[in-house]
C-alpha cells in the first residue's frame, strides 16, 4: 500500500511540473546524434531555476512532444508511458537529465516579463544517441525501432507549368544559393539529401529523359531522383543602400505522388551578405516546415488496373464454380478487405479500374500488387503485375 501511494505521488508531481513549467519553444540549431544544439526559451519564478528548466524542457519535449529536426520530430512516449515508468521519469527529472541535456549557453535575458516571471533563452547541447540507449536499457523504447528513418530530400527551384529547370537556374542566379542553403539546413537536421543540380546536369548530359516537354522532364527527374520528398524553393532579394531583404517560400511534396506535405514562408532583413540573410530566413522557417512533414505518409493513394491479357481464354465475368462469384467480384471483395479506402472507376468484362486506392499502413504499391496477384493465383488464376510509380497494373494471363 505504501509503495502504491508513493508511486501515485510521483505521477501527480511529475505531471503537475510538466504542465506548468516545461517549455516547448525549442528550435533545432545544428547537429545530430550526440552533438545536437537546441535553442529553448524558458521562464521560472527564480533566475536560478532558468538553466535547469531549459535542460529539463529539452528532455521533456523529446519524450512527450517531439522536437522538429531531432529524429523524426515525433514524441516517443504518451501519458500511459508516463504512468508505467513514473519512477524512472522522476529520477530523470530530479538529477539524471543533466547527462543528456547540458552545457547551457545564455543567448538572451534573464529579464522579468509582464507576468512577473523570469525569462531567458539558452542554447543547450543534447546527447540524443546516449539518451536513446538509456531509454532502451529501461525498456521505454524498443531497440530504437519506434523511430522510423527520415525521408531523403531533394531541394528544387519553384517551377511554373511550362518552365524548365534550366531556364529558372539561368534566369534567376540567386536561386542556386537558396537551394544550397536549404539543402544544408536539411543535412544539419539529420536528413539524407540528394543534390538537385547534380541530378539535373547528369540527366541533361546523358539525355536520360524526354527534353522536348519541360513538365514531363521535370516529373521524370523527380520520380527518378531517388528522393522520398522534394522541397520546392522560391526566393526574392531586394537590395537597398545599407540593407538586404530576402523572402523565402518552401513547399514539400511526396515524390511518389506529388501530394504536398508541408509549407512555410519567412523573410529576413540584414546588412550582411545575401547568404547570411538566406540562413536567417531558413532558420525562421525550418522548424515549421519540419514539424509538418509526415513520414512515412499516413495516406498513400495508388491507381489499380486489372486487365485480361490478349491470349487469355477467360475474362472478368468468369464464374468460380465453388463460390458462384465472378473474378471481378472476387477482386472487388479483396480490395475492399485489404485497402483502407478505394474508389472504383469502371468495370467491363476485360478491365476493372480503381482510380484511387489508399494503402494500409506499412504497405506500398509493390506490396499491394504482390499480395493481390498471389491471391488470384491461389484462386487458380495466373496473373502478373507491373508498377509505374504509384500505378499498379495486373494482367490475367490464363
Amino acid at each position: 500500500m505504501k509503495l502504491l501511494i508513493t508511486l501515485l505521488l510521483c505521477i501527480v508531481s511529475f505531471a503537475a511540473n510538466a504542465q506548468y513549467e516545461y517549455s516547448n519553444s525549442i528550435t533545432h540549431i545544428s547537429g545530430s546524434d550526440n552533438n545536437i544544439i537546441l535553442q529553448v526559451a524558458v521562464q521560472a519564478h527564480d533566475k536560478k531555476e532558468l538553466e535547469p528548466m531549459a535542460c529539463k524542457s529539452i528532455v521533456y519535449a523529446y519524450l512527450f512532444n517531439g522536437i522538429p529536426g531531432v529524429g523524426d520530430g515525433e514524441p516517443l512516449l504518451d501519458d500511459n508511458d508516463s504512468r508505467l515508468h513514473a519512477a524512472y521519469l522522476r529520477a530523470l527529472f530530479d538529477t539524471k537529465y543533466t547527462v543528456y541535456a547540458n552545457m547551457p549557453r545564455k543567448i538572451d535575458g534573464p529579464r522579468k516579463n509582464t507576468a512577473g516571471m523570469q525569462e531567458a533563452t539558452y542554447q543547450i547541447k543534447f546527447h540524443k544517441s546516449a539518451f536513446d540507449k538509456d531509454l532502451m536499457a529501461y525498456n521505454l523504447i524498443q531497440g530504437g525501432e519506434t523511430k522510423p528513418e527520415l525521408p531523403s530530400i531533394m531541394v528544387v527551384p519553384f517551377r511554373q507549368d511550362g518552365q524548365s529547370y534550366r531556364q529558372i537556374l539561368d534566369s534567376k542566379p540567386e536561386i542556386r544559393l537558396a537551394i544550397s542553403k536549404v539543402q544544408t539546413a536539411f543535412s544539419q537536421a539529420g536528413y539524407t539529401t540528394i543534390d538537385f543540380i547534380a541530378k539535373l546536369e547528369a540527366a541533361e548530359r546523358h539525355s536520360d529523359f524526354t527534353s522536348d516537354n519541360a513538365d514531363s522532364f521535370a516529373a521524370q527527374l523527380i520520380r527518378n531522383s531517388g528522393s522520398d520528398i522534394y522541397v520546392s524553393v522560391d526566393c526574392s532579394v531586394i537590395k537597398t543602400y545599407n540593407n538586404i531583404h530576402v523572402g523565402l517560400a518552401m513547399k514539400a511534396y511526396y515524390s511518389a505522388n506529388g501530394n504536398i506535405t508541408a509549407s512555410a514562408t519567412s523573410s529576413y532583413d540584414g546588412n550582411s551578405t545575401i547568404d547570411r540573410c538566406y540562413i536567417g530566413a531558413i532558420h525562421k522557417a525550418m522548424p515549421e516546415l519540419l514539424r509538418q512533414i509526415k513520414w512515412p505518409p499516413t495516406k498513400i493513394d495508388s491507381k489499380l488496373t486489372i486487365g485480361v491479357g490478349a491470349e487469355s481464354m477467360i475474362d472478368l465475368d468468369h464464374v468460380f464454380e465453388q463460390t458462384g462469384t465472378t473474378i471481378a467480384e472476387e477482386i472487388r471483395s479483396w480490395v475492399k478487405k485489404n485497402a483502407r479506402a478505394f474508389h472504383q472507376q469502371g468495370l467491363s468484362s476485360t478491365e476493372i479500374i480503381f482510380d484511387s486506392i489508399t494503402m494500409p499502413k506499412d504497405c506500398d504499391s509493390t506490396d499491394f500488387a504482390m499480395k493481390l496477384a498471389q491471391y488470384l493465383r491461389r484462386k487458380g488464376i495466373s496473373a502478373k503485375y507491373t508498377i509505374d510509380g504509384l500505378s499498379i497494373y495486373i494482367t490475367i494471363t490464363d
